[in-house]
């Protein structure tokens, strides 16, 4: 018995010293749990959405942008596979991009005008994204990055699992303005 704590307790150690708290091995475990996990958005795989993602990353990596939120691909990833796995990614493979404190550009405003139409440029202000501006900008990025139709998501996952909780933590009714969105983006964790 001693000697199988004293072998534990020496395990421990090594284990310890190889990532410390913090270190790059820490880091890397994350990662690679970040990484498993794309797709994933409470408790349900999709596979375009996981495409999604990968083009994502990807067009930050090819850019080397920091602005995520500037990258359509990466808000209609942002939508299906949440940020705080999506934003954690990203640093990943960039550390100058934000994760933490919400300092991030602002999303982009072409994309809010691609999302919700004309109404956007309104001089009296914008219009809110309703549900069916969300469904349509979804499944609009998966087709502009050729997923094939099988991977699409029925519409009923899309609004159960995507568009509600978004709604629900923007709290502003049916509909979403163009602040409360970005606040989502940046600090809500989901």
């Amino acid at each position: 018995m001693k000697f199988s704590i004293a072998l534990t307790a020496v395990s421990f150690a090594a284990f310890a010293s190889a990532a410390p708290a913090g270190g790059p091995g820490l880091e890397n475990f994350y990662c690679n749990q970040a990484r498993d996990a794309r797709g994933t958005r409470n408790g349900v795989f999709n596979q375009g959405c996981l495409e999604l993602v990968d083009d994502c990353l990807n067009t930050l990596n090819t850019t080397h942008s920091a602005d995520i939120w500037g990258v359509k691909h990466c808000v209609g990833a942002a939508f299906c596979d949440g940020t705080e796995n999506l934003l954690h990614l990203a640093k990943c493979q960039n550390q100058a991009i934000d994760s933490t404190d919400g300092t991030s550009p602002s999303l982009n405003y072409n994309i809010w005008a691609g999302i919700v139409g004309d109404c956007a440029w309104n001089p009296e202000g914008s219009c809110p994204m309703t549900r069916q501006n969300f469904i349509d900008f979804v499944y609009g990025s998966f087709s502009d990055i050729n997923i094939a139709p099988d991977a699409y998501p029925d519409s009923s996952l899309v609004i159960k699992n995507w568009w509600d909780p978004l709604k629900e933590w923007t709290a502003t009714g049916n509909t979403i303005p163009y602040l409360n969105l970005n606040d989502w983006l940046h600090y809500s964790q989901s």
